[in-house]
Protein backbone atom coordinates (compact mmCIF):
# COMPACT_ATOMS: atom_id res chain seq x y z
CA UNK A 1 0.00 0.00 0.00
CA UNK A 2 3.16 2.60 1.13
CA UNK A 3 4.62 1.63 -2.37
CA UNK A 4 1.52 2.76 -4.41
CA UNK A 5 1.25 6.01 -2.91
CA UNK A 6 4.93 6.68 -3.14
CA UNK A 7 4.52 5.27 -6.73
CA UNK A 8 1.18 7.46 -7.33
CA UNK A 9 3.14 10.77 -5.34
CA UNK A 10 5.82 10.22 -7.91
CA UNK A 11 3.64 10.56 -11.22
CA UNK A 12 1.64 13.42 -9.62
CA UNK A 13 5.13 15.23 -9.52
CA UNK A 14 6.09 14.22 -12.72
CA UNK A 15 2.70 15.27 -14.18
CA UNK A 16 2.73 18.61 -12.71
CA UNK A 17 6.26 19.64 -13.38
CA UNK A 18 5.76 18.81 -17.03
CA UNK A 19 2.67 20.59 -16.95
CA UNK A 20 4.40 23.89 -15.10
CA UNK A 21 7.28 22.93 -18.01
CA UNK A 22 4.82 23.31 -20.98
CA UNK A 23 3.45 26.64 -19.27
CA UNK A 24 6.90 28.19 -18.78
CA UNK A 25 7.60 27.28 -22.33
CA UNK A 26 4.63 28.96 -23.88
CA UNK A 27 5.04 32.13 -21.49
CA UNK A 28 8.73 32.05 -23.03
CA UNK A 29 7.52 31.87 -26.80
CA UNK A 30 4.82 33.52 -26.87
CA UNK A 31 5.83 36.98 -28.64
CA UNK A 32 2.76 39.45 -27.25
CA UNK A 33 4.19 38.99 -23.81
CA UNK A 34 5.34 42.64 -22.80
CA UNK A 35 9.18 42.39 -22.96
CA UNK A 36 9.35 44.15 -19.21
CA UNK A 37 7.35 41.80 -17.32
CA UNK A 38 9.84 39.22 -16.43
CA UNK A 39 12.93 39.21 -14.14
CA UNK A 40 15.11 38.00 -11.71
CA UNK A 41 12.80 37.82 -8.93
CA UNK A 42 9.44 37.52 -11.41
CA UNK A 43 10.48 34.58 -13.54
CA UNK A 44 8.02 32.80 -16.21
CA UNK A 45 8.24 29.70 -13.55
CA UNK A 46 6.86 31.62 -10.71
CA UNK A 47 4.44 32.90 -12.83
CA UNK A 48 3.44 29.51 -13.74
CA UNK A 49 3.72 28.06 -10.32
CA UNK A 50 1.30 30.94 -8.98
CA UNK A 51 -1.48 29.94 -12.23
CA UNK A 52 -0.97 26.46 -11.59
CA UNK A 53 -1.76 26.75 -8.37
CA UNK A 54 -4.80 29.10 -8.83
CA UNK A 55 -6.08 26.74 -10.99
CA UNK A 56 -5.66 23.57 -8.71
CA UNK A 57 -7.56 25.24 -6.04
CA UNK A 58 -10.55 25.83 -7.72
CA UNK A 59 -10.71 22.47 -9.18
CA UNK A 60 -10.40 21.28 -5.93
CA UNK A 61 -13.43 23.75 -4.66
CA UNK A 62 -15.07 22.57 -7.67
CA UNK A 63 -16.11 26.15 -8.55
CA UNK A 64 -13.58 26.56 -11.53
CA UNK A 65 -14.24 29.79 -13.72
CA UNK A 66 -11.26 30.63 -16.28
CA UNK A 67 -12.45 34.32 -16.50
CA UNK A 68 -10.42 35.53 -13.46
CA UNK A 69 -7.38 33.69 -14.18
CA UNK A 70 -7.60 34.39 -18.07
CA UNK A 71 -8.27 38.63 -16.80
CA UNK A 72 -5.26 38.21 -14.66
CA UNK A 73 -3.25 37.09 -17.18
CA UNK A 74 -4.66 39.28 -19.84
CA UNK A 75 -3.43 42.11 -17.33
CA UNK A 76 -0.27 41.02 -16.54
CA UNK A 77 1.43 39.88 -19.41
CA UNK A 78 -0.01 41.76 -22.37
CA UNK A 79 -0.02 45.23 -23.53
CA UNK A 80 -3.87 46.41 -24.12
CA UNK A 81 -4.98 50.19 -25.74
CA UNK A 82 -6.17 50.81 -22.32
CA UNK A 83 -2.75 50.38 -20.10
CA UNK A 84 -1.01 51.51 -23.55
CA UNK A 85 -2.91 54.76 -23.33
CA UNK A 86 -2.15 55.10 -19.41
CA UNK A 87 1.75 54.82 -20.15
CA UNK A 88 1.28 57.22 -22.84
CA UNK A 89 -0.41 60.04 -20.68
CA UNK A 90 2.67 59.13 -17.97
CA UNK A 91 4.94 59.96 -20.45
Amino acid sequence: MRDEKTSGKKRMMKTWGHILNGLCEVLGNDPKVRADVFDQEFTEKKFADILFSLILVSMIRQDYDPSSVLMLVKKTLYVTVQSQAKFQKQV
